[in-house]
């Protein structure tokens, strides 16, 4: 039997999952976890993300993970990304505010959302935070080559730090897909790349 607080836990966990489309992703191995989208309009950059992967307990805590890269039209120069996004429950939020990779060095972090849905203090809270964390290339490129994945380390102001790798499937699937791409697309505007 399922005390008061326990089965507000199940409740969350069940909602935590409906709201990103359910507790199971595609595997490390399958075809979808190596799928990537390009984005090849008229903005001054073209745009790769990999596959969003799901990983976590499945009880307490569901995290999702995705990498963008972009490519400057003109200058050829490519930025790197993750999307990281965590779902748990827990009487406090963590609140996460900076990231480090393995050598300890910070890599840019910017809060896109920060939500308590759910919260009731003696049942705990479903938590929900949303980040992108700036990654340099040659160190993704680096992990590709080594068949690897990228830790990442993500430090919470309530709570510590937590790992939360990047799996090498999607740091393989982003690199192919950036080599892939042209350098640059002919028929950018200036005006084009200036309304972005």
């Amino acid at each position: 039997m399922l005390y008061w607080p326990e089965a507000w836990r199940a409740v969350g966990i069940v909602a935590m999952c409906a709201l990103i489309g359910g507790c199971a992703g595609p595997g490390l191995d399958s075809p979808e976890a190596k799928a990537t989208k390009v984005l090849n309009d008229n903005f001054p950059y073209q745009e790769v993300t990999t596959a969003l992967l799901r990983t976590g307990n499945g009880f307490t805590e569901i995290s999702t993970m995705r990498l963008i890269g972009r490519r400057d039209r003109k200058s050829g120069a490519v930025s790197t990304h993750a999307i990281v996004a965590i779902h748990y429950h827990q009487k406090l939020g963590r609140r996460y505010e900076s990231a480090r990779n393995a050598n300890a060095e910070l890599l840019p972090m910017h809060r896109l959302q920060n939500d308590g849905a759910g919260c009731r203090k003696e049942a705990g809270c479903v938590h929900f935070e949303e980040f992108l964390v700036d990654i340099p290339e040659p160190q993704l490129r680096q992990a590709n080559a080594t068949g690897k994945g990228y830790p990442i380390k993500l430090f919470a102001r309530a709570g510590g730090g937590t790992e939360y790798p990047i799996p090498s499937v999607l740091v393989a699937s982003l690199m192919t897909a950036l080599d892939a791409g042209p350098t640059a697309v002919p028929g950018v505007t200036a005006k084009a790349a200036q309304s972005r």
